[in-house]
């Protein structure tokens, strides 16, 4: 809810779109169903109806693999994707980390599905947490301090 406020990410009569296959569509859920009831958002998990924004499960562990990649391979253009909002796409868990989403659906009693592999990028990123901690935070917080989103 923070990160929705934060960035602006919806409005009162928005219409939104959550695939059911999102990454973290069980915390996700939810918490959008919240926000339905106090703002008059209209929330679908089908592509055939009306919506004017879509929803991304991705938490700051895939956007910090995705900013190096991106990096990485000299796409600078693309770094703007990669936004907490890039054009109809928001991603209300940008800020939060995976094992922060996953003991906030253990507080919540909610199942989570298993989450894809990881690919080689994202276990670098996670052995350098280890030893620098909040090191996929200050890569995401980053990207927003340098396009200052």
């Amino acid at each position: 809810m923070y990160t929705i406020r934060k960035f602006s990410m919806l409005n009162n009569k928005d219409s939104i779109l959550l695939k059911r296959s999102e990454r973290n569509f069980s915390v996700l859920y939810p918490i959008l169903k919240q926000l339905i009831e106090t703002r008059q958002i209209n929330l679908t998990t089908s592509h055939s109806s009306n919506y004017n924004k879509i929803i991304s499960g991705e938490s700051a562990d895939n956007i910090s693999a995705q900013i190096i990649e991106t990096i990485i391979t000299k796409k600078s253009k693309d770094i703007k994707k990669l936004a907490p909002i890039y054009k109809k796409l928001i991603r209300p868990l940008y800020l939060l980390l995976d094992s922060e989403i996953q003991l906030y659906a253990k507080l919540k009693k909610i199942k989570l599905k298993k989450q894809p592999k990881s690919n080689k990028l994202q276990l670098f990123i996670k052995s350098l947490e280890e030893k620098h901690p909040e090191v996929k935070t200050s890569i995401v917080q980053s990207l927003l301090k340098h396009n200052k989103i």
